[in-house]
């Protein structure tokens, strides 16, 4: 679905064009984008390859950079290639995310771009989404868009609009996050009120020697708009060999923002939120007569379910393919047990005259009539309640059955007395 909104955007492509060239966007800010709002400051830090020297990860301990305060990290997904002019992924980038992941750390993403047209920035954003969905990954900061190149910063406002329009219109569309990082007269200052209003920036400026870790001040001397400000270039933390990393404080709290709302990938999407209904479903379910391969069957697809909800980097796709696999083991409808209604399944038949032979009461007892008629009364309003059982291992737990012979020709006696042992965890049971 998320590709098919991005290529429905390529419809709408020529009118926010206009849109841009007015200065002007036609939707009300993205929910949680614009304007810092309060002195909220989380500090952190941007890397790519460079930080790690290709790929010396030992320059690297993300567990003692979060110890020594980095709060965050922005790391390089790709950049576009000046001579051959095709996306490439940041070599160091995955195992980057990985590390960081397994300290716990919060990430965002960059690319450095070299497009200057509002399509360019489109294929720009689709490769990106393309790169994060196939590694099923989440980010709780933005998605930026990297406009420094010398082709962009020649830009006049209204191309530069569009570029920036291109990139986080695409990005939206998909359920994500963006925002654009530039300088001010090269690029921030050229965008509208209406764009910085709905969309995030990350803003460079360093004092004059750009060294060292200025955390001296909170405060930035840019616009109200600046979501993120990277103040210095030569700065450091415990944990990486060497000063030589960009420094950033944000003012917003991206993380609460990616779960409230789901975006990058973070919190209770709507795919995430239907799969968590059918987990919650499977865990009450009450008078099916589910035959024991139907049992496995919900069994898998309930343990796959609880194993994709629980894994924050599912897809959407993934989310909503088990979903369906659970409902539909779920609503099986064939025979569903009805209280006070009579039910029989089939059995092994005995070699005897008896028309009923082939069958076998599972929930109540077969009315004594004359000949070769036969009837079943129902479970009535004492029914017991038949638990599928979704929470140990499968096993002949799961299998039960009910069985009353009310002709005592056939030598079987009504049982007087029926005995169910119960248990809510799999270990202690109670009669």
């Amino acid at each position: 679905m998320k590709r098919i909104f991005r290529k429905l955007l390529s419809v709408a492509c020529a009118a926010a064009m206009l849109c841009s060239l007015c200065g002007v966007l036609p939707t009300a800010a993205m929910s949680g984008g614009g304007k810092p709002a309060g002195t909220i400051y989380h500090w952190g830090c941007d890397m790519s390859f460079y930080n790690v020297n290709g790929d010396n990860y030992s320059l690297v301990d993300f567990a003692k950079m979060k110890a020594d305060g980095c709060d965050y990290v922005i790391l390089r997904i790709g950049y576009e290639g000046s001579v051959s002019r095709k996306n490439t992924m940041d070599t160091a980038f995955v195992t980057l995310y990985n590390m960081a992941r397994a300290a716990d750390m919060d990430i965002g993403l960059y690319f450095y771009s070299l497009a200057t047209t509002y399509d360019g920035a489109v294929e720009d954003a689709e490769w990106v989404i393309d790169v994060i969905e196939s590694n099923n990954m989440y980010f709780e900061y933005p998605i930026y868009y990297d406009v420094e190149d010398s082709n962009q910063v020649a830009l006049g406002s209204s191309a530069m609009e569009a570029l920036c329009l291109g990139w986080c219109e695409t990005l939206e569309a998909a359920g994500y996050f963006p925002g654009i990082y530039g300088g001010g007269s090269q690029v921030i200052d050229k965008l509208s009120s209406s764009f910085k209003t709905k969309y995030d920036l990350w803003y460079p400026r360093y004092k004059s020697n750009y060294e060292g870790n200025q955390h001296a001040s909170n405060a930035y001397d840019f616009s109200d708009y600046c979501g993120m400000w990277q103040h210095a270039i030569f700065g450091y933390y415990d944990g990486l060999a060497s000063s030589s990393v960009d420094m950033n404080v944000c003012y917003k709290d991206y993380p609460a923002i990616m779960k409230q709302y789901g975006y990058n990938n973070c919190g209770e999407s709507e795919a995430r939120s239907a799969l968590r209904a059918a987990v919650n479903k499977a865990d009450g379910l009450r008078y099916y007569p589910y035959n024991n391969a139907q049992i496995t069957a919900i069994r898998n697809a309930y343990n796959s379910a609880v194993s994709v909800l629980n894994n924050t980097a599912s897809t959407e796709t993934a989310c909503t393919n088990a979903a369906k696999a659970l409902n539909d083991a779920i609503d099986y409808t064939s025979g569903i047990l009805s209280i006070g209604k009579s039910y029989t399944v089939s059995a092994n038949p005995r070699d005897d005259k008896w028309k009923d032979d082939g069958k076998r009461l599972t929930d109540g007892s077969r009315l004594n009539l004359p000949g070769d008629t036969e009837a079943y009364s129902g479970l009535g309003t004492n029914a017991m309640e038949i638990v599928v059982d979704l929470g140990a291992n499968a096993g002949d737990h799961n299998n039960y059955g009910v069985f009353a012979g009310m002709n005592p020709e056939w030598g079987i006696s009504a049982p007087s007395e029926v005995v169910v042992s119960v248990s809510e965890d799999g270990t202690n049971y109670t009669e």
